[in-house]
């Protein structure tokens, strides 16, 4: 199973895309701002990132560079 990470601040369509990726078997968190997504992917590494560019606290590009 595949681990995946999903940073957007759009709690609506996390939960939409984490109930349809869920469902084709992927284990699926979901982060909502530039903080906590640091602090998920300091505690594991995904397989994959979804990630909005625009996001309150730390964009997307500066979290991308990061990886």
């Amino acid at each position: 199973m595949s681990d995946l990470l999903l940073i957007d601040d759009d709690q609506e369509l996390c939960e939409l895309l984490s109930s349809w990726l869920s469902q084709e078997g992927f284990q699926v968190r979901a982060c909502h701002d530039g903080l906590s997504a640091r602090k998920a992917l300091s505690e594991s590494s995904p397989d994959a990132v979804v990630l909005d560019v625009m996001l309150p606290g730390t964009d997307g590009i500066t979290l991308a560079r990061e990886l």
